[in-house]
């Protein structure tokens, strides 16, 4: 039989009894009753992804990010590309799609209306009284409606005001239906907030670490309303009672969801700083570069951050002086890299993509470079993530997530230093200097590390390994192996103006490099090395450093450590140490070179 009422548990508003206690309805505490006779749940460390609504928790607001809208809009070939699917969208992005969107609308409306206007005002006017058929019948209806009586004047008049209103109503509808009929879907936004938080327990109450470590979560507010924003504030304790909890983690860390029926209220008795210090919150600060710097390197050395700070524990606060604006074309979508340095002279370079450039009102500044005030050139981004650190460009890297966000005229004991600096001879020349050396690929205030170097110069000659040499030779004797295509890796001697050769293991990939290099000479002199002939590749080798040696271009190139040094025997019998490779090589830049020797040797 049917029974309506049914009981529904969920692990998360669920606690073990203790061992001694009585089957049956339980005693309601004080306590109990002061929250509503729900559950309080401790720490977000005793939350499961997949076990239903929290009852009650005691959260810290530690970040705010900025008000976010989920586009939601059917495919239509009419509709803008720009509105088209759904996706997140900032609130400049919003304003310019919802714009758009209007436009669209109206140009679809305006087509529609001429037609559908006559098509109803023909069906109106079969309901017409007898005196406004045959005054719109006669030849002069101004002279008609003259003769006509006060009482059938009155009939007129009144059917005039009407048929404008049920001509207007009827348009609509009609215009209506068309759009449906022509799958014009209306465009939804649904208003969300994100924060970041973590569960507050009182420290006189905590009993385990895992409560301190794996309490953090992403909380997703629908549909905030006002008072609920003015609630939600960066160091506040809040009260959230029935939040979600999503199945699946995002970054391993948990996400809850607090729509309309969710109650948010805070905390009567707010913790002092110290309180909040231990359970997990600190006041947003600006790092400087040096700081962004040291996390991108052990970022690139030891993977990821702390486990139990989720993707937060590289999102950070960022400000700096831009010296640079580069923009990467990837087709359908295009990518913007910012590069910023301090008062230390390193490298920070924050990338951010756009796939729809001309629906983001941002993506002209930035690709402009004005994306900061003349007068001190100082950046300044929330909530970026930082990236592992890029030896090729040797500077530290980060991501312009969704929640980033950029300021503007804010101020702070770091804005104020930073822009003291800017506006200082030193300054200037300083930001002169890093976009200079970035140019010319040079490391700057910064070592590369052991692992990894920079080297300026010629390339004089090629030459193989014993053990490509070998490799060689057992393939020569194999038969079998003469239609599997075959690419040495071969040894670059390089001039870099020390007594001795350079000399760099060079693998093929990076030959094609050297293409744009060399040109058309290489290329066929590239192609021959198909033949498994020793003799013949010693001879493609010698070629290929003639064309190296006639071209003389200067080259850059980043270097990495190989595990292994190999002692390469040259033909004069000099033997040299080979223990680095090439990671990146591109043509040097002759007049950013110059002009950072020029500035480096008038310090």
């Amino acid at each position: 039989r049917k029974c309506p009422v049914v009981l529904k548990l969920a692990a998360n508003a669920t606690r073990m009894a203790k061992w001694d206690a009585k089957l049956g309805f339980a005693y309601c505490s004080s306590t109990f009753k002061s929250h509503d006779g729900m559950f309080l749940t401790r720490s977000l460390a005793s939350v499961l992804p997949d076990g239903g609504n929290i009852p009650l928790i005691d959260v810290i607001i530690c970040r705010r990010h900025p008000m976010l809208f989920l586009q939601k809009i059917g495919n239509n070939a009419s509709v803008p590309k720009s509105c088209d699917a759904s996706r997140y969208l900032n609130q400049g992005q919003e304003a310019h799609a919802s714009k758009i969107f209007e436009m669209e609308r109206q140009h679809v409306v305006e087509r529609l209306a001429e037609s559908v206007e006559k098509a109803c005002s023909k069906e109106v006017d079969e309901r017409a009284p007898q005196q406004w058929t045959r005054m719109m019948t006669d030849q002069s209806p101004g002279d008609y409606y003259e003769r006509l009586s006060v009482e059938d004047r009155k009939i007129v008049d009144t059917w005039k005001d009407k048929r404008g209103v049920l001509i207007q109503e009827k348009s609509q509808k009609s215009i209506d239906v068309k759009l449906t009929e022509e799958s014009f879907v209306a465009r939804e936004t649904t208003p969300l907030m994100k924060f970041y938080v973590r569960s507050y327990i009182p420290h006189d109450k905590r009993k385990s670490a895992r409560e301190e470590e794996c309490n953090g979560a992403i909380l997703t507010c629908w549909r905030i309303s006002e008072d609920q924003s003015d609630i939600l504030k960066e160091g506040v304790v809040v009260r959230l009672k029935n939040v979600g909890v999503r199945s699946t983690l995002h970054d391993g860390m948990l996400q809850l969801t607090a729509n309309p029926k969710t109650c948010i209220e805070t905390v009567s008795k707010q913790p002092q700083n110290i309180q909040l210090v231990t359970a997990g919150y600190f006041k947003r600060s600006y790092l400087s570069i040096v700081r962004a710097t040291i996390m991108s390197r052990k970022l690139g050395m030891y993977g990821g951050g702390h486990s139990h700070l989720g993707n937060q524990s590289g999102v950070v606060d960022i400000a700096g002086l831009l010296i640079k604006a580069v923009v990467e074309d990837n087709g359908s979508s295009q990518t913007i890299y910012l590069y910023l340095t301090d008062e230390s002279g390193l490298v920070l370079r924050i990338q951010r993509e756009f796939s729809d450039p001309d629906g983001d009102p941002c993506f002209l500044s930035w690709s402009q470079g004005n994306c900061v005030e003349e007068s001190d050139k100082i950046f300044i981004c929330r909530d970026i993530r930082i990236l592992p650190f890029d030896h090729v460009e040797n500077c530290g890297a980060a991501m312009w997530d969704l929640t980033s966000t950029h300021l503007v005229n804010f101020n702070s004991p770091r804005i104020r230093r930073l822009r003291k600096f800017s506006t200082s001879e030193d300054g200037k020349d300083a930001l002169h200097f890093s976009n200079i050396a970035l140019e010319a690929g040079i490391c700057v205030n910064s070592k590369l590390g052991v692992d990894h170097g920079v080297a300026i110069g010629y390339i004089v000659e090629f030459s193989l390994s014993s053990a490509e040499r070998n490799k060689v030779a057992s393939i020569v004797q194999d038969a079998s192996e003469q239609s599997s295509r075959w690419w040495p890796s071969v040894i670059a001697h390089v001039d870099f103006g020390k007594a001795s050769l350079l000399l760099l293991d060079i693998p093929m990939f990076l030959f094609h490099k050297l293409l744009r290099v060399y040109g058309d000479d290489f290329q066929d002199q590239l192609d021959c090395l198909d033949s498994h002939d020793e003799l013949n590749i010693d001879s493609i080798l010698d070629n290929l450093g003639r064309v190296a040696r006639d071209h003389g271009d200067l080259l850059h190139f980043v270097l990495g450590r190989k595990t292994m040094t190999e002692t390469i025997h040259l033909s004069s019998g000099d033997s040299y140490p080979c223990g680095f490779e090439a990671k990146h090589l591109r043509k040097a830049d002759h007049g950013m070179l110059t002009s950072f020797y020029l500035n480096d040797t008038s310090k």
